[in-house]
């Protein structure tokens, strides 16, 4: 058990190390009841805008939500279509979509949304977890593209570098709130981008 939290800690500062320069992502692993924490960087603004769509989630319905208990659908979304939309009463996390098993190893993925805020105190960010068989469970959090306030519709983003050989078994498209108020999501994205 100590070799394997060992082997997480060093895969999480490697995480760490590896990343591009750009802003700043939060990554972490969990083990059981154990979290180590580290923090790396995210990559360019421009990775992923024109990279491979791996997934897209218009967001108009609850085809592929996760967690519909946690949220709502309102008719004010992006473009006049419906958007999932989240009252937060306190700080947490929502669980939006979930990809499946997917080839991208060698890559940085990307999770993007549309995102917009009515009296947000406190912060609201993308979160994307990557289950890694062998591994364990790591994410990324956008701590560098987020909203507050009352805010209109603004692309925000987070990013996890996969080194050749870290294939993920599932990636996990989130929304944390760190405070409350009201706050929609549509148009969400995950991308590949070449590791550079």
């Amino acid at each position: 058990m100590k070799v394997r939290v060992l082997l997480l800690m060093v895969f999480a500062l490697a995480l760490a190390l590896a990343g591009c320069s750009g802003g700043e992502t939060e990554t972490a692993t969990e083990t059981g009841t154990e979290t180590t924490t580290t923090t790396g960087t995210s990559a360019p603004a421009a990775t992923g805008a024109t990279g491979d769509i791996l997934a897209a989630f218009s967001a108009d319905s609850f085809d592929g939500v996760v967690d519909r208990e946690m949220l709502s659908l309102d008719a004010d979304g992006l473009d006049g279509t419906p958007a999932l939309l989240v009252e937060a009463e306190e700080p947490g996390g929502y669980r939006l979509f979930s990809t499946g098993d997917i080839d991208v190893e060698g890559s940085l993925i990307v999770y993007t949304a549309m995102v917009r805020s009515h009296d947000l105190e406190g912060e609201a960010m993308l979160e994307m977890w990557c289950a890694i068989p062998e591994l364990g469970e790591f994410f990324s959090r956008g701590m560098d593209s987020v909203i507050t306030g009352t805010s209109d519709w603004t692309e925000l983003r987070t990013v996890f570098r996969l080194e050749p050989g870290q294939n993920p078994s599932d990636v996990m498209l989130n929304l944390v709130v760190n405070g409350t108020g009201r706050v929609w999501v549509d148009d969400a994205r995950l991308t590949r981008a070449p590791l550079e």
